[in-house]
């Protein structure tokens, strides 16, 4: 399952520096436009934003096995309800596989059942405490509850257990930066990028904690591999907009946005600052036009500081 990249400030296009280029008589340059990304900053395991519809729920499983393999297709599939419904029942047929309990562990922290969920871990642990999986899912629980220090305890445990658990290595990464620790945290992404070079999410978390550092040019790198590795990413092309806006390279940041928005017309963030991009090339007709859009998103969405946040930038341009 994909993650989307580690919150560590890549949200927002900093462009109130540059003036437009194309304007007879200057108007102010809007401020940067922060961010209304709702994803919390501990949900480690974000669902993958181009997994397929939920299926229907399927008729109910007469052995353990045959619970498990349904629940975890539905589990792939995004519907973690019904995955929950048919791993309950695998858990009744069969208590003690550890399988059926870290899914539904991973089902019911997918709905915010955190409390619960922990609950399911730890006894997969306990059932398998040599399975790298129920470690590693047990720290991604605790990780989306925000403990952070036991979560990467439980992240450590299933490295120990399983060094070529990539999706371990990735997430201690994910919690060491979390809790401050970013020389390790590099280290870390280095090690899952070195067992799987083509592994995205390592990438783009890679890039972000480059980027928190204020090192430019490798974050950059880290975010056109893991484009070039799965272009379908919208949040990967957006945050390679805004490294590509530090740099002063505005032309491609504006190609970058527009990527991110035909992949997701509803990212209002990547078309505000794609608005605010192309504004700071001269191009206010399609600036405002992006801005408006931007700001018609947020409303239907409810976000009413984002729809303040533009209506406050099209007054300093004048839209």
């Amino acid at each position: 399952m994909a993650m989307a990249a580690i919150a560590l400030g890549i949200t927002t296009v900093s462009c109130s520096s540059q003036k437009p280029q194309a304007e007879k008589s200057p108007s102010p340059s809007p401020s940067p436009l922060p961010s209304t990304n709702t994803q919390s900053p501990t949900a480690l395991f974000p669902k993958n934003p181009n997994q397929p519809p939920p299926s229907i729920f399927p008729s109910s499983a007469n052995t353990a096995a045959d619970a498990i393999n349904q629940g975890l297709a539905l589990y792939q599939q995004g519907n973690y309800k019904g995955a929950e419904i048919v791993l309950q029942r695998a858990i009744t047929l069969d208590p003690n596989n550890a399988t059926a309990q870290y899914t539904l562990c991973k089902a019911m922290a997918e709905q915010g059942k955190l409390e619960a969920a922990v609950a399911y871990c730890q006894t997969a642990v306990r059932v398998a405490p040599k399975d790298s999986n129920a470690h590693a899912s047990l720290g991604n629980t605790l990780g989306k509850m925000g403990k952070m220090e036991e979560a990467i305890a439980s992240f450590r445990k299933a490295i120990e257990l399983d060094p070529k658990n990539i999706k371990a290595q990735d997430n201690l990464g994910v919690a060491l930066a979390k809790t401050g620790k970013l020389d390790e945290a590099i280290a870390q992404h280095q090690k899952a990028i070195a067992i799987d070079p083509k592994y995205v999410q390592a990438h783009m978390n890679l890039g972000t904690i480059f980027a928190a550092q204020g090192k430019l040019e490798p974050a950059v790198s880290e975010y056109q591999q893991a484009v070039a590795l799965n272009p379908n990413i919208p949040e990967a092309f957006a945050n390679l907009g805004i490294l590509l806006v530090a740099q002063k390279k505005l032309p491609e940041a504006s190609e970058a946005f527009k990527k991110a928005i035909a992949l997701n017309p509803n990212a209002a963030d990547a078309r505000a600052n794609l608005g605010i991009t192309l504004y700071q090339q001269g191009n206010k007709q399609e600036a405002i036009l992006q801005l408006k859009q931007a700001r018609d998103i947020f409303k239907a969405q409810g976000n009413n500081p984002g729809v303040t946040q533009i209506d406050q930038i099209l007054q300093k341009i004048g839209g």
